[in-house]
């Protein structure tokens, strides 16, 4: 086993040194430097509550009621089985001052037995369509302002799903192919009473006991959905304008939670193929013009994404099983990277300030990469943060912990090919014209390498096992 350890300061006496570094080892023969001891607790997959099933009664006969104040409204219900439900509503937006709604369409196809439909239209030039095939299934629509467009397809039993808008020109589509699947879909303003303007969701669900839930608040967002398996469980959470959330999930059991507050933020989670079962997903973005991605092939994978400020990207790519990437960034403009192929790797990255930079590659088993960069706010983008680890075999170890002020920046790059290495960097630019620069390669097993600078300029190369 080889040891390297390097500690450089040129500003600071070494007792400040090692005051203002995490960790820092200090010549022994320890033949486990600390310097490499970054584990963090991994977080808790914590599910969101779900919309409970409201309780309501079935029919005996084919029963239809239509409630119709108005112009030009037209209302279509056609009834095969038996103890089959539907009721349409279409009247004003407010029955003292306004008690007429005028061209609203609704159209219910009910095939089966005892299925369910309410539609609820005020205002003026809203659509509805429902479709029910099968036994058992519930369908609730509610259209308020003006020309809404909603449209629910359920092909199967025991299905509910249910759209509620309130604003205009919103779109908002369910389609449920399988059994015992729930579907949810809010559109409306960003405040209590206010309106929701030419915002977009879709939901497709094809399989068994799926939960789908869509809430936006805001105009021009758009949220798109698809679980193909059994007892998928979505969530997508859109407070303000123009965001866009989308995904894929197919297998089972699989969880993802979108949540973005702000304007023009992006989130998706893409599907190369089938993707597997138990994998959960989280992104969360609180600002501008974020974006976070996701893909996870394999089984029981993690991704944790948050991002609070404005212009941050990230991505998350992991191909395998029992793997985990987290990534957090706090500011603007940071970007953050983070590739696994194997399994039970694991890849944290935590930034915080602006322009920061982390990029990480594991391919193999059992690696680990730690990423913990600071910046200080407000700073130009060449006054900032850069970290790369790549690791390539089984239980490699990165640590990197960075931390820059003004008018300097730290890079750190980190290369491991072999199994059981470990390196731990440490780099503090506190001052003008004090970056450091760190880059440790190593080849072969179980090498070690610390690196602790303020404000300098580090090589460390360590071929062979």
């Amino acid at each position: 086993m080889k040891k390297l350890m390097l500690s450089v300061a040129l500003l600071f006496a070494t007792s400040m040194l090692f005051a203002q570094t995490i960790q820092a080892p200090i010549p022994n023969p320890d033949p486990d430097p600390e310097c490499t001891d970054c584990e963090v607790v991994k977080k808790d997959r914590i599910p969101v509550l779900e919309i409970p099933r409201l309780v309501y009664s079935v029919a005996l006969i084919n029963t239809s009621d239509v409630i119709s104040t108005g112009y030009l409204n037209n209302v279509v219900v056609n009834q095969t089985g038996a103890g089959n439900y539907s009721k349409v509503t279409q009247k004003g937006l407010i029955p003292i001052f306004d008690p007429a709604g005028d061209k609203n369409d609704a159209d219910v196809m009910q095939t089966g037995v005892q299925n369910f439909s309410l539609i609820l239209q005020q205002g003026d030039e809203h659509e509805a369509d429902v479709t029910q095939k099968g036994n058992l299934n519930y369908a609730n629509i509610w259209q308020l302002r003006k020309g809404n467009l909603a449209d629910i397809n359920q092909d199967g039993n025991n299905n509910y799903a249910g759209i509620y808008q309130y604003g205009q020109d919103n779109d908002a589509k369910t389609g449920q192919t399988g059994n015992l699947n729930d579907a949810f879909q809010i559109q409306k303003g960003k405040s209590l009473f206010g309106q929701g303007y030419n915002n977009d969701a879709d939901i497709v669900q094809n399989g068994n006991e799926n939960y789908a839930m869509q809430s936006q608040m805001g105009s021009g967002n758009v949220a798109d959905m698809k679980q193909v398996g059994n007892n998928n469980t979505s969530h997508q959470f859109q407070v303000g304008d123009n965001n866009t959330a989308k995904f894929d999930q197919t297998g089972n059991n699989n969880y993802v939670i979108q949540t973005q507050l702000g304007d023009d933020n992006l989130a998706t989670v893409y599907d190369w193929g089938s993707q597997g079962n138990g994998n959960w997903v989280s992104q969360f973005q609180k600002g501008d013009d974020n974006e976070a991605k996701v893909h996870q092939l394999g089984n029981d994978n993690d991704s944790f994404q948050k991002q609070i400020g404005d212009d941050n990207f990230t991505l998350a790519d992991q191909h395998g099983n029992d793997n985990y990437i987290e990534v957090s960034q706090v500011g603007d403009d940071n970007d953050a990277h983070a590739y696994q192929y194997g399994n039970e790797n694991t890849a944290v990255q935590d930034q915080k300030g602006d322009y920061n930079s982390a990029y990480a590659f594991q391919k193999g088993n059992n690696n680990k990469s730690f990423e913990t960069q600071k910046a200080a706010p407000g700073n130009w983008p060449n006054e900032n943060n850069t970290s790369n680890v790549y690791q390539l075999g089984n239980g490699n170890l990165a640590c990197v912990d960075q931390y820059t002020e003004w008018w300097v920046n730290n890079v750190s790059d980190i290369d491991q090919l072999g199994n059981g290495n470990k390196v731990g960097v440490s780099q503090n630019a506190l001052n003008p014209g004090n970056s450091n620069w760190s880059k440790v390669l190593q080849t072969g097993n179980m090498n070690s390498a610390c690196v602790t600078q303020v404000g300098d300029t580090g090589i460390v190369v360590q071929p062979g096992g």
